[in-house]
């Protein structure tokens, strides 16, 4: 089957499954306790245990391990294959555990976080994000950015602000950076705070104009959450468009500290 009918697969059994938690949860008589019960019910099916099952033909010790064990190697060594029902299943099963974690943002990117993985390798210097980050080169940092959400395929890719942030977010992850979202302050939430050692970016996502973004930064006061701070302080406006589904402009500025008086 082709990559994206193996998809629509693992969302069909995933909610099957949360069907069939839902059922058991209005008949449990200890429901406070299903969670956890079906967490480790579930971790069964790919967890190796220390339980020691025999030798093999070299004398080495052979462990007991759940039927999609194996599955769970070959996921984890990135070779998923689209043919492959048991990385079908362990699939629905890994996002059916984030549903039970009350992690619904996980859930709706689980398989997109494996997108962005394979994406962000074939991007030619992965470790070029970080620089650009690092050295304040955001037109480059941005400009591969645009390619990686370019090659998400239509069908999952949504025209929404949170489907970019989320994606951002993600992917900054995926190289290594320390990247919080939804940052509350007294007055609103700052969509992306991406702290360095020298300086920090607060990043604002606007469908059709990244001036609006930078806007929203100034009248909303985000940066004095963080005028304290030595770092220099950066505010990044980004423009989403629905149509193009993809990011198409970004306005950066360094916002200057006010003085202390004397």
């Amino acid at each position: 089957m082709t990559e994206n009918e193996y998809w629509l697969k693992v969302k069909e059994k995933y909610l099957s499954l949360v069907e069939d938690f839902r059922s058991r949860y209005e008949r449990s008589i200890n429901p406070e306790f299903l969670h956890d019960i079906v967490l480790g019910e579930i971790r069964k099916l790919w967890c190796f245990t220390e339980w020691r099952r025999g030798y093999n033909a070299q004398g080495q010790p052979v462990y007991d391990g759940g039927r999609l064990s194996n599955a769970r190697l070959e996921l984890q060594d990135g070779n998923r294959n689209f043919h492959n029902k048991d990385h079908l299943e362990l699939d629905a099963f890994m996002m059916f555990e984030k549903y039970l974690e009350g992690d619904q943002v996980g859930v709706e990117t689980y398989h997109l976080g494996t997108t962005l993985r394979r994406e962000i390798k074939e991007i030619s210097d992965a470790e070029k994000l970080k620089r650009y980050l690092l050295s304040e080169e955001i037109d480059n940092f941005f400009e591969a950015v645009q390619v990686v959400f370019a090659d998400i395929p239509y069908d999952i890719n949504k025209s929404k602000e949170g489907y970019f942030h989320s994606h951002l977010h993600l992917m900054l992850r995926l190289v290594g950076f320390e990247i919080l979202s939804e940052v509350s302050t007294n007055v609103g939430r700052i969509d992306s705070v991406i702290e360095l050692s020298n300086i920090i970016y607060l990043v604002e996502f606007k469908i059709g104009s990244e001036g609006k973004a930078i806007e929203q930064i100034y009248s909303k006061k985000y940066y004095q959450k963080y005028q304290t701070s030595s770092k220099r302080i950066i505010l990044i406006g980004v423009n989403c468009s629905e149509t193009e589904r993809n990011i198409i402009g970004w306005r950066l500025e360094k916002w200057e500290k006010t003085p202390k008086s004397l």
